[in-house]
């Protein structure tokens, strides 16, 4: 079975599926532009 993770700063948004690696925005987050959650608030996920 593949081993999927997330690395970086903003990986704390995210979540990914171990069996399939589908990656999917938490379900407490909701993207909005006027309100940037990434780690150097840019709303750019690098």
């Amino acid at each position: 079975m593949p081993n999927f993770t997330l690395q970086g700063p903003d990986a704390f948004l995210f979540e990914i599926d171990p069996a399939t690696g589908e990656i999917t925005l938490k379900d407490w987050f909701t993207p909005d532009f006027n309100d940037a959650w990434d780690v150097n608030e840019d709303n750019t996920t690098s």
